[in-house]
């Protein structure tokens, strides 16, 4: 059964899954009047008789993702990080793949607005290899949002964080033996020696936490502040990552009629470029018409 030669399989030598299955639609349902007849010719023609520009369009037609299932994706809700990179690879081929069709044939589909400004957003905005799952965090780029780089650059250099403030209120207090700590119980806190604690004054912001024999413990709200951004990094990068993830999923949905007709311009010109390869491999001839 799997090597049955059909009509099909035959012609079927398409770079897409949306071409491969436009393929079998043609097939199942065949041109009947000549004008269409006639302009399905005109451009299986031109790519048969430039063999370069064909080769350049089937180049990029391999670099492309199935569209059409990834709008169905995205329109159900059901579309991840790397759905979205696979949209955005796919978007970038399509002024490779219309660039090349430089005949009035096409002039449908080289007519078509390529979604630049879209393209250029996910670009920009996801890492070349996310995660499958939004939750398991590093699906955009350093650099996309401010947010989301304060949350990682705490995640990643929490403990650094820590040390220049313990230096920075040393500086500030002028205890050169004040020192920043951490349990369980209290989280982080400031400790200042017995002889030094006398020394706390009243606009520094600490509030006394515990008294042990040789020092005195203090929390401040600034400390607090770096504490909860510490412990929550990674949750609030992730917060922050499905925020924008939403974000960018909404702005994708506003070009998906758009991106439909690119869908189909592309599984049709893939269609096209398999004919055009089949013909000119076994040499075959245009059929004429008549009356």
């Amino acid at each position: 059964q799997g090597k049955t030669e059909t009509l099909w399989s035959f012609l079927d030598v398409c770079r897409s899954a949306m071409g491969s299955r436009l393929l079998k639609k043609w097939i199942e349902k065949p041109l009947v009047r000549q004008d269409a007849i006639e302009a399905r010719l005109d451009r299986v023609t031109w790519l048969s008789d430039h063999f370069m520009e064909r080769n350049a369009v089937r180049a990029g037609l391999s670099e492309i993702y199935d569209l059409q299932r990834l709008i169905a994706r995205i329109a159900m809700n059901n579309a991840g990080p790397v759905d979205i990179v696979r949209l955005s690879k796919t978007l970038n081929q399509v002024p490779v793949v219309f660039s090349r069709l430089k005949s009035s044939e096409f002039a449908q589909y080289t007519s078509l607005d390529p979604l630049t400004e879209l393209s250029g957003i996910l670009n920009d905005a996801f890492a070349d290899d996310p995660p499958a799952q939004i939750t398991d965090g590093g699906v955009f780029r350093d650099g996309y949002n401010s947010e989301l780089d304060e949350a990682r650059s705490i995640q990643r250099n929490g403990r650094q964080f820590i040390v220049e403030m313990e230096a920075a209120e040393r500086e500030r207090t002028g205890l050169k033996n004040l020192k920043i700590g951490y349990n369980r119980v209290f989280g982080y806190y400031i400790e200042i020696s017995k002889a030094q604690a006398q020394l706390v004054q009243d606009d520094w912001g600490y509030v006394r936490k515990q008294t042990l024999v040789n020092n005195e413990r203090f929390i401040s709200p600034a400390l607090k502040e770096k504490e909860d951004a510490i412990l929550h990094a990674e949750e609030n990068a992730i917060r922050v990552e499905k925020r924008l993830f939403a974000e960018i999923i909404d702005r994708i949905k506003t070009d998906l009629p758009q991106m439909q007709k690119l869908a189909l311009a592309l599984a049709e010109t893939d269609c096209y470029c398999a004919l055009a390869e089949i013909s000119s491999k076994n040499r075959y001839t245009r059929p004429e018409f008549t009356d």
